[in-house]
């Protein structure tokens, strides 16, 4: 939120990044703005180092590579009176790297290009209904994208033919959020805290993948194979919750709620009703045990065949065939304070998942956008584990271990 009264900002200069912020009024004490822009230059620092070291190498073969980061946020904000207030925000963000490998005597090139980012923009309602109760309203719409491409030609000359070949193979994964949700928050007593709210969100999937291949001998002869892959997927998911925080005395208090939601595909619509509940009990005043249930679905499928998070991998909702993954999950911990700086906690968790998706189909680097259903096995997961700290803390030292 800028501030209402008078402008002020920031810049700062590093070595490998740069930001910017400002800020101020548009109508004193109504309406106000602010704005932050934040870019890394370490390709500007890298891309000298390649001249060099490519200057300096026997080889014919030049490579350069480079990284850069950026994003921004603006924001406005209305006063409309003392109960309402109105927020717009937008925010844009992206990652690009990129490798280039050509000789000095250009008969050879490689240029592989990776990006990825996201670009949110929302509109806020802030409400206090009451002198308990306080509402916020969102609309919002948000992309996701992620593109990999590599472009590779090859010319060799010999005598009075030459052949050349080239290969162009992309990726590109792009998720679209249209959305609603209002969430509401009352107070009947400082010892109840009630939270409850809907949400309504449609999805768009649109991934997209290409390949040409090239070849020719200096003549009319010569050949082009190629194809392009593009499909598209909705989803729709209507939601809502509750759940309500108790505090029943000075040594135990829950918090109990649920949230039920809907998703609907063409043949198909999914239902999950989600209860979940937290406790804790404070048996002395260095201690306390914490508990909680967790039951919870998701309704989008990551394909992809390798276990690394990479651009070459798509999303894509569940379907007829393949419905929601669902786990459940209790966790219980055991958390001390000592008066003397000691301090041990431990915590384990035990989780069990069902409708998990393995990719069983050809075992290439990018799966098939047209048969990605028939290219999955659908099976079940447990995870369990235990985390412990053991930590002593005086004015002047600090000493800690940690298990998990």
């Amino acid at each position: 939120k800028g501030d209402m009264h008078e402008f002020k900002g920031m810049f700062s200069l590093g070595a490998v990044d740069g930001k910017f912020q400002f800020e101020g009024p548009i109508v004193k004490g109504k309406t106000s703005f602010n704005v932050a822009l934040r870019r890394t230059w370490l390709d500007l620092v890298t891309t000298p180092i390649f001249w060099v070291a490519n200057a300096r190498q026997d080889n014919d073969v030049n490579v350069m590579s480079g990284y850069s980061f950026w994003d921004g946020n603006i924001g406005l904000d209305h006063k409309i009176d003392e109960r309402n207030s109105l927020a717009f925000r937008f925010y844009a963000g992206r990652d690009w790297m990129d490798m280039e490998a050509d000789d000095k005597r250009e008969t050879y090139s490689m240029d592989m290009n990776v990006n990825w980012g996201n670009i949110l923009t929302s509109l806020h309602w802030n409400s206090r209904l009451t002198d308990t109760m306080t509402s916020k309203v969102i609309v919002y719409h948000s992309n996701n994208t992620s593109t990999i491409s590599a472009l590779i030609n090859q010319d060799a000359e010999e005598h009075d033919s030459a052949e050349s070949f080239g290969v162009d193979v992309g990726n590109l994964s792009r998720i679209n959020d249209i959305g609603f949700k209002a969430d509401f928050h009352w107070r009947p007593s400082s010892r109840n805290s009630v939270r409850f709210g809907t949400s309504f969100i449609y999805h768009f999937y649109s991934p997209e993948r290409y390949d040409r291949i090239t070849a020719g001998d200096g003549g009319d002869s010569g050949f082009s194979l190629g194809m392009n892959d593009k499909v598209d997927f909705s989803g729709y998911e209507p939601s809502l919750y509750f759940e309500d925080e108790i505090i029943f005395n000075d040594i135990f208090n829950l918090n109990v709620g649920f949230r039920y939601a809907l998703f609907g595909v063409p043949g198909k619509v999914y239902h999950a009703f989600e209860p979940r509940f937290s406790a804790r009990l404070d048996f002395a005043d260095w201690g306390n045990i914490r508990a909680s249930y967790t039951d919870m679905n998701q309704f989008n499928h990551q394909i992809s065949t390798n276990y690394m998070d990479l651009p070459t991998n798509s999303w894509m909702p569940v379907t007829a065939k393949h419905p929601p993954m669902h786990s459940r999950q209790i966790v219980l911990g055991l958390y001390t304070d000592f008066s003397n700086g000691l301090t041990f906690n431990a915590e384990g968790f035990y989780k069990i998942m069902n409708n998990l998706l393995e990719y069983t189909g050809s075992n290439t680097l990018y799966p098939p956008l047209t048969k990605w259903e028939t290219s999955f096995s659908s099976g079940r997961g447990r995870a369990y584990g235990v985390a412990t700290e053991l930590s002593w803390k005086t004015k002047r030292t600090e000493l800690s271990a940690y298990n998990t």
